[in-house]
């Protein structure tokens, strides 16, 4: 289960609405549902494009070195090349893990994430949001954005 408390809330709105404030569109759409939407579809949902897909596998990992869900897996199709960066983001917003900037992916790329910072340290248990950025040869920008849970360790 997972939980949610008002102190989740930053400058008024919930945490998710606060990642990468730049990325997303200025108006908090769930706060008519007093910034809650379990179950429905909400202003971070992302309807599948015509761009592409983005998964990642196992969403919930563990990176305890037990050899179970050690790493996730992230994988990134789409229909034409693109310049793609691919950027982790905490749940206040701070950019913690950078795994790829401004590379040109032809249809498919894969990146593993360890549950580590760009400082190699282990990251904290908790949600972290998945951001894919791409642009297009005629310059057209998509984001792509996935939850990622590292769990106990």
């Amino acid at each position: 289960s997972l939980f949610y408390f008002d102190d989740f809330k930053i400058n008024g709105s919930a945490f998710i609405d606060s990642i990468a404030p730049k990325l997303i569109h200025s108006e908090v759409m769930s706060s008519k549902d007093n910034y809650g939407t379990p179950g429905r579809i909400n202003s971070h949902f992302t309807y599948p494009t015509s761009s592409g897909s983005l998964t990642v596998t196992p969403e919930v990992f563990s990176p305890d070195n037990d050899g179970y869900n050690d790493l996730t897996t992230v994988k990134l199709k789409l229909k034409s090349p693109a310049k793609t960066s691919v950027v982790i983001y905490d749940r206040k917003g701070y950019q913690v893990k950078k795994l790829s900037s401004n590379e040109l992916v032809n249809k498919e790329a894969t990146w593993v994430w360890d549950g580590l910072n760009s400082a190699e340290q282990r990251l904290p248990i908790g949600i972290y949001i998945l951001v894919c950025e791409t642009r297009d040869e005629q310059g057209t920008v998509k984001l792509l954005k996935k939850p990622i849970v590292i769990a106990s360790y």
